[in-house]
């Protein structure tokens, strides 16, 4: 485990650098099947890339992270899979995770609820924070089983926020508290 910071069961987090960026990770970008589930509707140049992770990783309100599988049989060597990411608000002491996984192979693993619960522990444990909030799209099953099962509270719908595929879809708030957190851990 190359640096890990945060350590799962299967994944755990490290750094993210730019270097994380190849053409691998530029195929997961440009793809519509994974970016289904955020709000992105223009492809993205390598540089583009490189330019917008840079800044992640040097913003002192968010700290971003590279996701890895850990080594299972017949792998060579632990597999960055996507990305995990916390925009801190220090002042009112919350954050906001977003996750991201690229490698469509580890899908329907449990690999996102592992993600979010790794974040919610660095934020709830590790910075000190009092809530943890997360926005998905209505349309995106998935991603709102994920938060579910992380433990997450639906707190809001916005009706009809984001314009996808030709309709208007709602975006949903979830929110988890510290206490919330310690009671289910």
């Amino acid at each position: 485990m190359d640096r890990a910071f945060m350590v799962g069961e299967k994944l755990y987090f490290r750094p993210f650098e730019v270097e994380d960026i190849t053409l691998q990770y530029m195929d997961w970008i440009n793809d519509r099947e994974v970016i289904a589930g955020m709000d992105r509707h223009f492809p993205v140049t390598l540089q583009q890339q490189i330019d917008y992770k840079q800044s992640e990783i040097d913003d002192p309100g968010s700290v971003l992270f590279a996701v890895c599988e850990k080594v299972t049989e017949g792998q060579a060597k632990d597999k960055l899979i996507g990305s995990a990411k916390l925009v801190i608000d220090w002042i009112h002491r919350h954050g906001t995770e977003s996750i991201f996984i690229g490698d469509k192979a580890c899908w329907g693993k449990g690999y996102g609820t592992e993600m979010v619960s790794l974040l919610m522990k660095y934020a709830f444990l590790h910075l000190n924070l009092d809530k943890v909030y997360s926005g998905v799209r209505g349309d995106h099953i998935g991603s709102q089983k994920k938060n579910e099962k992380a433990g997450y509270r639906k707190i809001g719908i916005k009706k009809d926020m984001l314009w996808s595929n030709g309709k208007w879809v709602d975006a949903i708030e979830y929110c988890i508290t510290r206490k919330e957190f310690e009671h289910e851990n």
